[in-house]
């Protein structure tokens, strides 16, 4: 219960601002993934308690985490049956982190067309959309609730949105694993 009032918390704080990780004048440069998260290009989810180990990692983009201080504390279950939609992310995300195995469809999927590699974490009533950069390491670009995405068909505008950030953030190659499965991405 701690990590997840934890999880809560911490998007209480306000997002860092983006700096330039490159003088195009001087060099090409390549950031890693925790140079990006200094910088506050990606923040890292941590949902676990001090006495788990952490088997995969989430980062979100600054949006995501907006998303999640914001929209999700005050979205309600489309289910009057289901958790709230916030425990239902932080179940999805400490499943993840815990290397516990995902369901297919039901909290994951690999979305169409499948060689371009987007994925959508997901809970009931929540959809995170991202890839994945190395095996267990998540990147969610975008987040809405599902009703919002299957009542306005939002799905394809996010993997676009997914895909475009994959080529435009400043990542060392590769930026993301290409034509992996399910044990490839979801490894620990």
């Amino acid at each position: 219960m701690l990590a997840y009032l934890e999880f809560v918390v911490e998007f209480a704080a306000p997002a860092t601002c983006k700096q330039q990780l490159v003088n195009s004048d001087v060099l090409t440069y390549m950031a890693t993934i925790e140079q990006l998260e200094e910088d506050g290009v990606l923040i890292k989810i941590s949902v676990l308690d001090d006495a788990e180990v952490e088997k995969r990692e989430i980062y979100v983009f600054p949006a995501v985490r907006s998303w999640i201080h914001d929209t999700l504390p005050g979205l309600q279950a489309f289910d009057p049956d289901d958790t709230p939609p916030l425990h239902q992310a932080w179940s999805v995300f400490r499943a993840f982190a815990i290397g516990d195995e995902l369901e297919e469809v039901d909290e994951y999927r690999l979305m169409q067309p499948e060689e371009n590699d987007v994925y959508e974490l997901k809970s009931p009533d929540t959809r995170f959309y991202g890839w994945f950069v190395r095996p267990g390491i998540f990147i969610a670009v975008c987040a809405d609730s599902m009703e919002r995405v299957h009542t306005y068909n939002l799905a394809s505008g996010y993997r676009g949105e997914v895909e475009r950030a994959r080529d435009n953030i400043d990542l060392d190659p590769p930026k993301y694993l290409a034509g992996a499965s399910k044990e490839d991405v979801f490894s620990v």
